[in-house]
């Protein structure tokens, strides 16, 4: 799973910008849990059965730096850290946070022949439990602004369902004393898919097929 790269935006719509993000490899460990929104019913969760993956085991197998030229898509976003060879999401974009979703940028290559794009992020230790679907961006954009995941900022993004039962972005929020693998995967389209309302991750995974590019953050409490 090669990937890395950048690119940002602006309220209106995405500006290029530098970023470091690397890929992980990830010790699939189901368990994810998060609370609902204040005034909202917790949705189901999925049960926190096993031992979080130790730090020790995560191997960076890829570290993202210049967009190479032309041939090679990359994506990531410019606001993670990088700690020990890991990126890592703050807390601001989990739900120790504010919990907004967070900047992304990335670089494809003959994204002229790309009519639309779309983001679907998850957790493979949580039995792929999914934060965020988003669907609908433009083929000429290269990057998402932070916030670009709240189904009322009116950008005319197609925000799908997300695992917590609601639509947009829900960030990481892992059980107490754990770290998950967050998996960030970008799908490319040379014509408008047919999608439904809100789309679920698998509905764009199985029109979308492979993604063009993809990476994967470390968020612990």
């Amino acid at each position: 799973m090669a990937i890395l790269v950048f690119a940002c935006s602006d309220a209106a719509g995405p500006t290029a910008s530098s970023l470091s993000s690397p890929i992980i490899e990830a010790t699939i460990v189901p368990s994810e849990t998060a609370p609902a929104p204040t005034g909202q019913t917790q949705p189901p969760v999925e049960p926190s059965d096993a031992a979080p993956p130790p730090t020790s085991s995560l191997e960076p197998i890829a570290t993202a730096g210049s967009p190479p030229t032309g041939s090679v898509a990359g994506f990531g976003s410019s606001a993670f850290r990088t700690t020990g060879g890991s990126s890592r999401i703050p807390a601001k974009y989990s739900c120790d946070g504010v919990d907004v979703s967070p900047p992304l940028e990335w670089s494809v290559p003959g994204a002229e022949d790309t009519s639309e794009f779309a983001i679907v992020v998850s957790d493979p230790d949580a039995r792929d439990f999914t934060h965020w679907v988003v669907a609908r961006i433009p083929g000429t954009e290269t990057g998402l602004d932070e916030g670009a995941g709240d189904p009322n900022a009116g950008n005319g993004l197609l925000q799908g369902k997300n695992s917590f039962g609601s639509s947009g972005w829900r960030g990481p929020c892992p059980p107490a004393g754990t770290t998950h693998h967050y998996h960030f995967a970008l799908y490319s389209f040379a014509t408008a898919p047919d999608l439904s309302d809100e789309p679920t991750a698998d509905e764009v995974r199985r029109v979308g097929g492979a993604p063009v590019a993809e990476f994967e953050a470390l968020y612990g409490h």
